[in-house]
């Protein structure tokens, strides 16, 4: 009646309506009514004479702790980290935006010179665009564009070409407006004043990606350069960086339809992902897999990660980030799939030992039109229920920071 109906009832996302029963089951059962029972110590329900009166109650609730700790509601004690963590940023980036831009008297430089130099070392570094004719022409030589993951290259590649060209105008005409040749517009303006901040400009980011720091963003988009340019001139590598991918959900649909290309008879509907993770870092390996494709870079946040059993297992004190190793992505037929718990709707075959952990481009959860969810992973529970799991809030992200 609780998690299904009166507030269940209320929720319309998939993984909502898995946290809300976890909840449900966690707090209300049979337990809870035996004399003694305690949800965390310090936090046992009030028993004895007078337990029908109200005046009990108040009197019983100031005696429970001001500050609660993350454990009593099923998580680790780091996620307080995590939740400091969250408010010193946002006070950082508050004193960030509001204070004055004008150097101070000591003769530190400008505003604008410090932009024009940073502008000046971007250019510097900054790869060339892709061409479209060697673009196609080495595809070609994969396969073409008939090849569900070269199609993916190609818009990858496209998308990114997008971004080389942003960065290039907009530095360039950064320089000329500082130097009185054009107006400072608008976008300009926000793009000085980012620098000076040393963050990439909000425009960037909305075409792009996500990062902390200007100098986070630019290694990632060199990275992002490096991998797909590799791609195309010397063919597939054995493992995707997924953090690198503008469309990691497209990577991982068109992985799946290779798949189904190899099986005569698999149609796309039919075929559900498959994921296993290996005791590998990228490094160690030196092929791809035989079907499927192996990715890397995903972090496990609210859990650490067992590398000899390869299982979940709890987080180290201060530590909130587990790097995951190579992950095995595959198809399989969705009739002979055991989901992990909590993944999917009735019928469905659940593995208990398993722990379907959300994945996100970022260290938030959106939907919809600005949502950076990606799909689920199967992770071994390590002798745990999954409900430990999902009241700690495990999920895989692309980027940790």
């Amino acid at each position: 009646m609780i998690a299904e109906c009166q507030y269940g009832g209320r929720v319309t996302d998939d993984l909502d309506r898995v946290l809300m029963s976890t909840y449900a089951n966690f707090y209300f059962n049979q337990k809870v009514l035996e004399p003694g029972f305690t949800v965390f110590p310090g936090y046992s329900v009030p028993t004895g004479a007078g337990s029908q009166e109200i005046d009990f109650w108040r009197a019983a609730i100031p005696k429970l702790p001001d500050n609660d700790t993350p454990e009593l509601f099923g998580m680790h004690v780091n996620a307080d980290i995590t939740f400091r963590n969250k408010q010193t940023n946002e006070l950082l980036t508050t004193i960030i935006d509001t204070q004055p831009k004008a150097a101070g008297g000591g003769g530190g430089l400008s505003v604008e010179d410090v932009a024009c130099n940073m502008a000046d070392d971007l250019l510097s570094k900054l790869p060339p665009s892709f061409d479209p004719n060697v673009v196609i022409e080495l595809l070609g030589k994969q396969g073409g564009r008939s090849k569900p993951l070269n199609v993916c290259l190609f818009q990858e590649i496209e998308r990114l070409d997008k971004i080389i060209q942003i960065v290039r105008v907009t530095l360039l005409n950064l320089k000329l407006a500082i130097a009185g040749t054009i107006i400072l517009g608008e976008d300009l303006i926000q793009c000085m004043n980012a620098l000076y901040d040393a963050r990439a400009p909000g425009f960037w980011e909305k075409k792009s990606w996500e990062c902390p720091t200007i100098g986070l963003w630019f290694a990632s988009f060199l990275k992002r350069f490096e991998q797909l340019d590799d791609w195309m001139r010397k063919g597939r590598p054995n493992a995707y960086w997924l953090t690198g991918f503008f469309n990691p959900a497209g990577m991982i649909t068109a992985t799946l339809q290779e798949v189904c290309r190899k099986h005569n008879g698999w149609a796309l509907d039919d075929v559900v992902k498959y994921t296993e993770v290996t005791k590998n870092d990228n490094s160690d390996l030196r092929s791809g897999p035989e079907e499927g494709a192996y990715i890397y870079g995903l972090w496990i946040d609210g859990a650490g990660w067992d590398r000899k059993r390869i299982c979940l297992c709890d987080q180290a004190p201060k530590q909130l980030f587990y790097e995951l190793p190579v992950v095995m992505i595959t198809g399989q037929l969705e009739s002979e799939k055991k989901f992990g718990w909590g993944f999917g709707s009735d019928g469905k075959k659940v593995d208990t030992s398993l722990y379907s952990a959300p994945l996100y481009m970022y260290p938030r959860r959106l939907t919809g039109a600005l949502g950076t969810y990606i799909g689920q992973f199967e992770l071994n529970c390590g002798g745990e229920s999954p409900e430990k799991w999902c009241l700690r809030g495990v999920c895989l992200l692309t980027v940790k920071d």
